[in-house]
């Protein structure tokens, strides 16, 4: 790959060629001219396999697999007019086939070598991870086991932590390689294992993503065979993002490429239509990379919320309030973007956002941010008006309630009428041609404003009265009464201190323009108490609501914030008074318990969910059977074609003999046949023995299980087993949460099976009210039974089916086919 110099100029390296063919360092400028700037010699270095990085001094760095005497390879520094320094030479425990180098985030340069601590090839091979420092200090920071083959190492990627993740080809828990992170002072971790399901022996280095996660290939393995695409986070959790198939590709040697849409591209070394490989582009749902914040404003001020996503562009977006689609229109704007902006926020703008982020790959719901909304900072402001449109004043404006006001333009008016004189501020003023009020839930205090008759000059009076009072409750603390003309605007001080309502009345049909009115609003809460009740909850593992209550004074607004994610508010999101809060906890799947707070009026509510209840998994020996059919109901599982036999009774060369693992039984699928087991309620296979029943000397000595799992009609697990028959082949399954597993073993083999581990919960107990009584039972004469039930059935089945209704029968008969009784001994119904 080339690199950009900082004269704008692109720089690489070839393996071979130059003067004595040992490589060279070369320039290309952007319209083509090439130059060779350093032809490798063995002294200076030979054979680079890897491209050249950009240091903070300006200067190129990179390695060479060879020469440098002792033919280990080095690291070179090289200037952008070609002047080559060598910094370090490997010394022989770093073996060779040196990577290229990855600057950190401490100037030094960090990298890894094939083949460290083994002097040939066809020993122990192992990586070296190395740092370097531009003055040529080689250290030493970890020891990998890893790639076995004779290829340039793998690269490092820097994350935004500033550790240094990569891979290994081999090594890790089965020998199919791993992904490992190692810090600038040599603390090695292994993050992930590669398992032949998920595809193995990574060929080529990690690519950091946009949302900080890291992507790359695995060369073999995958469930199409031909290799697969990962993703890893730093935290360790390996994801499989796509599974190469021969017409997608296969065997991707190469580094991911990160595009600026920010999809995924790479190659294939093979596949496609022609089997040379393809060029491939791999498109990622999006991910938040940054969620909305909450956030706390005063009224009439601008609530913005914003959201960054990664994956491929472009993105599509939809805010929320409350669960919610917003729209744009009102005061919201930015609605299908990434930035929600609310403008004038009221005290009902508060609430519960969240943003739903798309792409053609899929979509992610961001976490929920609140917005609290106070109704001032508590010190003076002047209200002009000129920051609202003609109409009527909106309630919530300066914190107060607007009863019989309006707003209008006065700057284009004629120069004689009362609204264009009676301009402060430019260019709205308020106005009232009947009795008008301003109040508020808390007390405030009425300041000064400028008031002005409405009349034109040239239209009759030029002055009136207004009487303006102030009252607490029902109380008037304060009534006076000025005068005020049109042809210029009156101050007026009033000073009305911890009212809740202002009364203006004018002379009778003359209206009154009021600009620049001052107010002090106490901020939301002043003399606001919140108390909730109860203040903790302890729920069950099933699924409940829970209600808690919330005291304070008229007029003291609260909302609720909550960022459980198994906890949903149904209702009583804010509020400015007395209310309730309605919250829903989602049942838990897990064995563990959960608890977080809910926030409600400032106050943090406890709310703690039990575990469900384990279930101890089960052995299953059957050697509490008798030979014969396994019965449904052992082991609270029903059983499809299987048969128990008294293994320990046959010659020593049976695989049934080979298959006992806890004397005397096991278990087999009945004539080669495909065998089931399931349940009514998801139960987990764990793990069992198998064995090839075939006689050691009749013929093959190995064959092939297939084991599906599956909920429903959808399949959820699916793996092939080899087993033999010279001893049982452990197998741990861990098939969690499944209702049916299917055994199908090779064509006419018969398989064995002991030592089954399962986990099956308990049947929930059946609702007493809805159990029938069965009042006559009849076996006809072609071999089915009848039944009838007292009462009316809702529903009647036996293990794996419905019965067969007598159409027309008000008494509840059905009958059990003549098949069903010679295969199942239980059966069950289901009242009204």
């Amino acid at each position: 790959a080339l690199v950009r110099g900082g004269d704008g100029n692109f720089y690489g390296t070839t393996t071979q060629g130059g003067i004595l063919d040992r490589g060279t360092v070369f320039k290309v400028t952007p319209d083509g001219r090439l130059t060779t700037l350093v032809h490798f010699n063995n002294n200076n270095g030979a054979f680079p396999a890897a491209g050249l990085t950009l240091g903070r001094d300006g200067n190129l760095y990179g390695t060479t697999t060879g020469g440098a005497n002792d033919s280990r390879g080095s690291v070179f520094r090289v200037t952008l007019n070609g002047a080559l320094t060598t910094l370090a030479r490997f010394p022989s425990d770093y073996g060779s086939v040196p990577g290229g180098l990855t600057l950190g985030r401490d100037g030094n340069f960090y990298g890894t070598t094939f083949n460290g601590l083994a002097g040939n090839y066809g020993s122990a091979y192992h990586e070296t991870v190395f740092k370097v420092t531009t003055n040529g200090r080689l250290i030493t920071l970890a020891r990998l086991s890893g790639s076995r083959w004779p290829c340039p190492a793998n690269g490092l990627a820097l994350g935004n932590d500033g550790s240094l993740y990569g891979t290994t080809f081999e090594g890790g828990v089965i020998n199919c390689g791993t992904v490992f992170k190692v810090t600038t002072d040599g603390t090695l971790s292994t993050l992930a294992n590669f398992t032949l399901e998920n595809g193995f022996n990574p060929a080529a280095g990690l690519t950091l993503g946009d949302d900080g996660n890291f992507y790359g290939t695995a060369l073999h393995g995958g469930r199409g065979g031909h290799g697969s695409v990962f993703e890893v986070t730093p935290d360790g959790t390996l994801t499989t993002l796509f599974h190469f198939i021969r017409a997608s590709g296969g065997y991707s040697y190469a580094p991911l490429t990160l595009g600026s849409n920010g999809s995924l591209y790479g190659t294939t070394y093979s596949g496609g239509s022609n089997d040379t490989g393809v060029i491939f582009r791999l498109d990622l749902p999006p991910a938040i990379t940054s969620q909305p914040a909450s956030r706390t404003n005063v009224l009439d001020t601008t609530a913005t919320f914003t959201v960054t996503a990664a994956g491929t562009r472009p993105f599509g977006y939809q805010w929320l309030k409350n669960g919610t689609n917003i729209v744009d229109g009102g005061n919201a704007s930015g609605a299908r973007t990434g930035m929600l902006t609310l403008s004038h926020v009221q005290l009902d703008d508060a609430g519960n956002f969240a943003v739903i982020v798309t792409n053609n790959s899929g979509g992610v719901t961001g976490s929920v941010a609140a917005l609290t909304v106070r109704v001032s900072t508590g010190g003076p402001k002047t209200l002009t008006f000129d920051d609202l449109l003609p109409g009527s004043i909106p309630n919530g404006y300066g914190g107060l309630q607007w009863n019989s006001w309006g707003v209008l333009d006065g700057s284009v008016l004629p120069v004689t009428s009362g609204f264009r004189t009676g301009l402060v501020s430019p260019d709205n003023v308020a106005f009232c041609g009947y009795p008008a009020s301003i109040s508020s839930a808390t007390p405030f205090t009425l300041k000064s404003a400028y008031l002005t008759m409405a009349l034109d000059s040239k239209a009759g009076p030029t002055e009136m009265h207004v009487r303006v009072q102030g009252s607490v409750g029902t109380t008037v603390t304060y009534d006076h009464t000025y005068t005020v003309s049109n042809a210029a605007p009156a101050f007026i001080n009033f000073d009305y201190l911890g009212v809740d309502r202002v009364v203006f009345v004018g002379s009778p049909d003359y209206g009154v323009v009021m600009d620049n009115l001052t107010v002090t609003v106490p901020p939301a809460g002043a003399g606001c108490t919140f108390a909730i009740s109860p203040r903790s909850r302890v729920h069950g593992f099933g699924s409940e609501t829970g209600v808690v209550s919330v005291t304070t004074q008229a007029g003291c607004a609260w909302s609720v914030s909550n960022t459980n994610s198994w906890v949903t508010i149904l209702s009583g999101l804010n509020n400015s008074s007395s209310g309730t809060v309605t919250y829903l906890v989602a049942a838990d799947p897990t064995a563990v318990a959960r608890s977080g707070f809910i926030n409600i009026a400032g106050q943090n509510f406890a709310v703690t969910q039990s575990a469900r209840p384990t279930v101890d998994p089960a052995l299953l020996t059957f050697d509490d059977l008798l030979p014969g059919l396994v019965q449904n109901g052992y082991g609270r599982l029903r059983w499809n074609n299987w048969g128990v036999l008294d293994g320990s009774v046959l010659p020593v060369t049976s695989g049934f003999r080979a298959g006992v693992v806890s004397p005397d039984n096991v278990a087999f699928n009945r004539y080669g046949d495909p065998a089931s087991i399931s349940s009514d309620t998801p139960f987990t296979l764990k793990s069992a023995y198998l064995t090839m029943a075939l006689d050691s000397q009749a013929g093959p000595t190995e064959m092939h299980v297939r084991v599906q799992g599956s909920v429903g009609t959808a399949v959820t697990y699916d793996h092939t087993y080899t087993v033999i028959n010279a001893a049982p082949t452990f197998i741990n399954f861990d098939y969690l949460g499944v209702d049916r597993v299917v055994f199908v073993g090779s064509p006419d083999y018969i398989f064995a099976v002991d030592d089954l581990t399962v986990t099956v919960p308990a049947r929930a107990p059946v609702d007493a009210g809805r159990v029938q009584t069965v009042v006559h039972l009849s076996l006809q004469s072609n071999g089915d039974m009848t039944v009838t039930f007292a009462g009316t059935l809702q529903s009647a089945s036996d293990i794996d089916g419905p019965f067969e209704d007598v159409p027309g029968n008000p008494q509840g008969t059905y009958t059990i086919p003549k098949a069903n009784l010679t295969t199942h001994r239980y059966f069950r119904a289901k009242g009204d």
